[in-house]
């Protein structure tokens, strides 16, 4: 194993474009040969000079993109004798992706090596779900509470939010949970609260002041254990399925 420094000595990447937008028609694959073809010509070496690729990706959105570090290598004009290794460890997938580059280095593996991430959210298959689940908010002296209720009990604008599913996704199925909970306190008028809602919008906390300020305190539910709570369970599931049926029956 090598004690001499690894250097990065050249880096690039595309555009970041938003979801649907201008990159949209790019698959992962192409992204990645274009960036790792210029990180090599920035650095001044041949791409027969590079011993190693790694590229990190979390969701792929077709067949290349198992191959996707192989795939960008050999388009980019790398020999089809270099290693190529694609890597998966969710959003730090392109940190591991020149972490695992690194280690190569330094024992030895590789003297040259190309590492990074590729990843196009708008090419990423996508499920649409119906989960829903009702919730009730209120004001308290130190700000707000939040509960977990029966469906119906809320005030969060569940009626809209089945109104508008119902009309957008006809006959499609209505996925509930059914959680009913005790307060759980947003003592946002404590300056420590914020320390973990910094980058909250102010849109978005003006519309869950709105919220609060309509509802009405809930009790938390009866602590209850073994047949009892699972008694209580069953009353609150068939109560939200009886609310939810008569609601869409109305639409």
């Amino acid at each position: 194993m090598t004690t001499e420094p690894v250097y990065i000595i050249a880096g690039t990447r595309t555009a970041i474009g938003d979801f649907g937008g201008a990159l949209k028609d790019f698959a992962p694959a192409q992204l990645g040969s274009l960036v790792v073809a210029e990180a090599i010509r920035r650095a001044g070496i041949a791409p027969a000079d590079v011993q190693n690729v790694v590229l990190g990706q979390v969701i792929q959105s077709e067949p290349k993109d198992a191959y996707i570090a192989r795939v960008a290598a050999i388009n980019a004009g790398v020999p089809v004798e270099t290693p190529a290794l694609t890597l998966n460890r969710l959003c730090g997938s392109g940190i591991e992706a020149i972490i695992t580059a690194t280690k190569g280095i330094a024992l030895g593996e590789a003297s040259i090596a190309v590492a990074g991430g590729a990843e196009s959210m708008s090419r990423a298959p996508y499920v649409l779900t119906s989960h829903v689940r009702d919730t009730a908010v209120w004001n308290t002296p130190q700000g707000a509470a939040v509960a977990w209720t029966r469906m119906g009990e809320g005030n969060i604008g569940m009626e809209d939010y089945i109104r508008e599913y119902a009309a957008k996704c006809p006959g499609r199925p209505l996925s509930l949970e059914v959680i009913v909970t005790g307060p759980r306190n947003f003592n946002y008028r404590d300056p420590k609260f914020w320390e973990a809602y910094r980058t909250t919008p102010a849109w978005e906390f003006a519309r869950f002041l709105a919220l609060a300020e309509k509802g009405t305190p809930k009790e938390a539910p009866p602590r209850l254990t073994g047949e009892a709570a699972q008694a209580k369970e069953r009353e609150d599931l068939e109560k939200s399925i009886a609310w939810t049926k008569e609601f869409l029956a109305k639409l």
